[in-house]
């Protein structure tokens, strides 16, 4: 039998590491976890939600999202070097800033940070979207 968190399909998790809080019970109490199981513990988890991840965000290429553009970036990331201008970095909802993966948007002329576009889902990676502008 499998010990330790439920097989659910959260859409998201977010994970840390864990710290002893001075003053609290738990700081000292007896038998406290190494460090170093913690952290395999943790990798785990990761392993795990990367994997849930990378299969929800699967589920979204081929669809039309409203996304917020963020930012343009000359540096292409995943959407590769053969990019001609420069890149949006947008999030569609459900994409939380500074938390979420984003939606990298291939070069267009209608990329304005602070506009919302729609967004053709092409691909998808581990935590990030990429896809097209269809319509500003």
């Amino acid at each position: 039998m499998r010990r330790g968190p439920k097989l659910t399909q959260l859409k998201m998790r977010s994970t840390l590491e864990h710290i002893k809080e001075d003053g609290t019970p738990a700081a000292v109490m007896p038998d406290q976890v190494p460090a170093s199981l913690m952290r395999e513990r943790l990798e785990r988890l990761m392993d795990l939600q990367r994997e849930i991840s990378r299969e929800r965000n699967a589920e979204f290429v081929g669809r039309r999202l409203v996304a917020l553009v963020d930012e343009l970036a000359d540096d292409p990331g995943p959407l590769g070097e053969d990019e001609d201008g420069a890149v949006g970095v947008a999030r569609t909802q459900g994409q939380a800033i500074d938390v979420d993966g984003v939606t990298h948007v291939h070069a267009d002329e209608r990329l304005v940070p602070g506009e919302f576009v729609t967004v053709e889902i092409e691909d998808s990676e581990d935590y990030d979207l990429i896809g097209s502008v269809v319509e500003a």
